[in-house]
């Protein structure tokens, strides 16, 4: 039962990373360069390779269909036996030279690099990107590309580029992508999952610039390709055109001389047109036919036969299309005079109106008054191996503008009819424009069941351009054809110029590839620095992992020093706390407010300065003492204490000077500025109750020293000043 799961296990796995090949070459083949399969990357030889490294070589078969099913997916051609074979062929032996390119590129890296280590090193990192991309590849490449070329896919001139464009495109998929898959699934896990951000991002980012560099600079190379197709194809379309224009001032011409002519013959229809023949090129005939009526028709042939065509009679086809005498009926439409007339013997007498088609442009012609073409034709005088149209221009027996169509068919004398070989008017058209890898069709648009191909002419991949066979002359198009609409009297026609897929690479640059190809190299080499500079970030990591475990003691022992050290600062603290302030009330006590008057005194005298000093004890406190307690008493000293520092200045300094007397040393104060700032203080306890107390009042004596008395003598001048205020009632501020 295990080993039943194994192989279940095995068979799943070899199926997925077919899929994911075949996925992945699918996606390559999107940057390929058409008409070709060109990539400058190949996603797929990352993939596989990343995939047997991780897994095991035993998944190898799963690279060789996942291959087989690209190829087949691009280039199966199943129109025969043999090139259904041939495909199969080809199909199997790239995927066997892709399994083994994947299978030496494991083999290599595992034999000569620590991939378990992670790939911290240098070396290792370049050992593993170019032992499996650059060195692996050559394999593929060389399998590859000569299986194409003994099946003559190739030729040898193809065979180096070719083989290069193999190779690189396997190397930059290697190079680029094995890493990004090694981040997702690589081992150990807490190494390159911890790569994502700074290697598989970048990456992927950088690959996505490319990749839309290429898409942007194939559409501007593909937009290149067909702006200059489009203007060389117009150069054919104007041509033809003009040719047309030559066409029908020809046709003109001869009408002139119809109508100018009373009594034309032979000899002046050959000396005109044949002037016109030798300046045009691609007219077949000029011909004069005129209408003639049944009763017409003897008097007619016996004139004919007269004037030298001894067997001149009017002609027919029949059902085998043999030229017959006309059978009987009410008009005929006959071929007169023919120019030129060796090689078109057989049309003289011939009556187009026999024939429908011909008949349908005729009446289009005489109704309108205008020039009419037929639609595509076997010409009387011509081969199968063209198609023939006749172009008509009515004549009128008066020059008179006839309005009315039954003016215009009662008066009708015959047509001039211009008649051409499609081919020899394409070529006539297209003499010096050749297009290289093309083929240019002209086709018959006017409504009909389906459009008739006049002609087609083709420029072979050697530049030799040759008419096409009509059964050969099928339109094919594509995304680069354009056509042209020339309208022909009575018809629209399409000029369709349609390239090769030779015309394409001929006249395509490589610039788009090469971006594609230098942006995935430079991708590529990111990659190896990204993967080289985290290598050495986890280096140091492990570094700064052992010397923390080697300093973890000296840490502990810092650790109690520090502790050690805490508690002589907070015994220190608590020793200045208890030196310098009173811990009933918690301001300065009175050495400490002496040290600070003494600075501030010193400080007075050596910048010029001057400060006053505020002295002021509690009225009558010792009743409160006797009435409440000593509790409460200290309860209200605390209290005053507090209220008199929330009105003290930053610079003032306050202190328990004894029992319930306070000192105030007030810097930059004048006596004036100090007796209003002690009045402030007074009022701010004197107007709220204290708590449990109730109304207390303070007696206030200032002294200010501007340099003129000691400190002592400040200090005992707020002294007098204070029994000056008792003296007055208390509730006070005096000075001396």
């Amino acid at each position: 039962m295990t080993l039943s799961r194994a192989r279940w296990s095995l068979l799943a796995s070899v199926f997925v990373l077919a899929a994911v090949y075949f996925i992945t070459g699918r996606l390559g083949l999107l940057l390929a360069i058409p008409p070709g399969y060109a990539t400058a990357v190949w996603p797929a030889s990352g993939v596989a390779l990343a995939a047997l490294l991780l897994y095991g070589y035993r998944l190898w078969p799963g690279i060789w269909l996942g291959s087989f099913m690209v190829n087949i997916a691009v280039s199966f051609d199943g129109s025969s036996s043999q090139t259904i074979l041939k495909s199969l062929t080809i199909a199997t032996s790239v995927g066997i030279g892709a399994s083994l390119q994947a299978l030496l590129g494991a083999y290599l890296i595992n034999r000569f690099m620590n991939v378990k280590s992670g790939l911290v090193h240098s070396r290792e990192v370049m050992g593993f990107l170019g032992l499996g991309g650059p060195v692996s590849c050559l394999l593929s490449a060389t399998w590859g590309v000569t299986t194409l070329w003994l099946l003559n896919l190739i030729s040898n001139t193809e065979y180096p580029f070719s083989w290069i464009n193999w190779w690189i495109g396997d190397a930059i998929g290697v190079i680029v992508f094995l890493p990004i898959v090694y981040t997702f699934f690589g081992r150990p896990a807490e190494i390159w999952q911890w790569r994502k951000k700074p290697v598989a991002i970048p990456l992927i980012l950088a690959t996505a610039a490319v990749i839309a560099f290429f898409i942007v600079a194939s559409e501007a190379e593909q937009k290149r390709i067909e702006t200059e197709f489009a203007q060389r194809v117009k150069i054919v379309a104007d041509s033809l055109e003009k040719k047309w224009i030559s066409y029908i001032d020809v046709l003109h011409s001869v009408h002139g001389l119809i109508l100018s002519t009373g009594d034309l013959n032979g000899y002046v229809f050959h000396s005109f047109v044949r002037h016109s023949l030798s300046r045009t090129q691609g007219i077949q005939a000029l011909s004069w036919n005129p209408q003639v009526y049944q009763h017409q028709r003897d008097a007619f042939e016996t004139k004919m036969r007269e004037n030298g065509y001894v067997d001149f009679k009017i002609t027919e086809r029949s059902d085998a299309g043999d030229l017959i005498k006309a059978g009987s009926r009410s008009r005929y439409v006959v071929v007169q005079y023919i120019e030129p007339f060796r090689g078109n013997e057989k049309a003289q007498g011939y009556d187009v109106y026999s024939n429908p088609i011909r008949q349908k442009a005729m009446d289009v012609a005489r109704d309108s008054g205008k020039l009419a073409a037929t639609a595509r034709i076997d010409l009387v005088q011509g081969t199968r191996s063209q198609a023939g149209i006749l172009v008509l221009l009515p004549v009128y027996h008066t020059d008179i503008v006839l309005d009315r169509i039954e003016d215009r068919r009662n008066n009708l004398h015959g047509y001039v009819v211009g008649v051409f070989r499609m081919g020899d008017v394409l070529s006539a058209a297209m003499e010096g424009l050749k297009i290289e890898y093309s083929t240019t069709y002209l086709i018959d648009a006017t409504a009909a069941e389906q459009d008739e191909v006049l002609t087609a002419f083709r420029v072979s991949d050697q530049g030799i351009g040759e008419l096409l066979p009509l059964n050969e002359a099928i339109p094919v198009e594509n995304k680069l054809s354009w056509s042209s609409e020339i309208a022909i009297g009575n018809r629209n026609w399409r000029l369709l110029v349609t390239p090769t897929p030779k015309y394409f690479s001929e006249n395509r640059s490589w610039a788009a590839w090469w971006v594609l190809a230098g942006g995935l190299i430079l991708t590529g080499l990111l990659g190896s620095f990204l993967l080289i500079i985290t290598g050495r970030e986890i280096l140091e990591g492990k570094r700064i992992k052992e010397l923390a475990s080697l300093n973890e003691e000296l840490n502990n022992e810092v650790t109690k020093r520090h502790e050690i050290e805490n508690s002589l600062r907070e015994a220190n603290e608590c020793l200045n706390e208890l030196a310098t302030v009173d811990h009933l009330t918690g301001v300065y006590n009175r050495r400490y407010i002496q040290e600070c008057a003494k600075r501030i005194d010193a400080e007075m005298h050596r910048y010029d300065q001057h400060y006053s000093i505020i002295l002021f004890d509690i009225d009558n406190f010792k009743l409160v003492n006797d009435r409440f307690g000593h509790d409460v008493g200290d309860l209200a000293l605390r209290e005053i204490a507090r209220k008199i520092e929330n009105q003290l200045r930053e610079t003032d300094c306050l202190g328990r000077w004894g029992g319930e007397e306070f000192l105030i040393i007030a810097k930059q104060t004048s006596l004036n500025e100090c007796t209003d700032f002690a009045q402030r203080l007074r009022l701010a306890i004197c107007e709220k109750p204290l708590e449990q107390v109730g109304i207390v009042s303070i007696s206030i004596g200032v002294a200010s020293n501007d340099g003129t008395l000691t400190l002592e003598e400040t200090i005992k001048q707020a002294d007098q000043g204070l029994y000056l205020a008792k003296r007055n009632g208390r509730n006070c501020v005096a000075y001396i």
